[in-house]
């Protein structure tokens, strides 16, 4: 069943346009007058959905966001750049299908990752670090009287 189309908020369109531009320039090393192709666009929304390519009439398998695409993208960019250096495509669109690939194996390892890092927040937001006081140590002075000698500087 098809799902029926959101608006997204501004903080979407914005992990969007990160995504877009991260995958533009520092994964196909494309420069600012080269745009990504359409079915390269289309494949990185349905990478946050979980599917191959982002369309209505196949149902998500995952719900990810383009925050967490981004990350991914990151985590896994140097497995990609390695991977272009030794392998040879016959075209853009195979080498973009590669990387996605690669990023699709890594999504749930950076999810996890992200997960695990929210509940340790959490966790250290509940803590009560209030009966742990810092208070340094202060100066106690031995003797009233300065040692033979050092009466000048005392």
């Amino acid at each position: 069943m098809a799902k029926k189309q959101t608006k997204q908020t501004k903080e979407e369109i914005q992990e969007w346009n990160d995504l877009y531009e991260y995958v533009r320039q520092n994964v196909m090393n494309y420069d600012r007058n080269q745009a990504l192709p359409k079915n390269a666009a289309i494949r990185l929304k349905g990478l946050a959905s979980g599917r191959f390519y982002a369309n209505n009439s196949i149902e998500e398998k995952a719900a990810y966001s383009y925050r967490v695409v981004l990350l991914t993208f990151k985590y896994s960019n140097p497995d990609i750049q390695k991977a272009f250096a030794k392998k040879e495509f016959k075209d853009e669109s195979h080498k973009f299908n590669y990387a996605c690939a690669i990023v699709e194996s890594n999504l749930n390892t950076v999810y996890n990752k992200i997960q695990s890092q929210k509940r340790y927040e959490d966790d250290l937001k509940r803590q009560d670090f209030s009966h742990i006081g810092r208070k340094g140590a202060e100066y106690q002075r031995r003797t009233e009287e300065p040692p033979p000698g050092f009466e000048e500087y005392w």
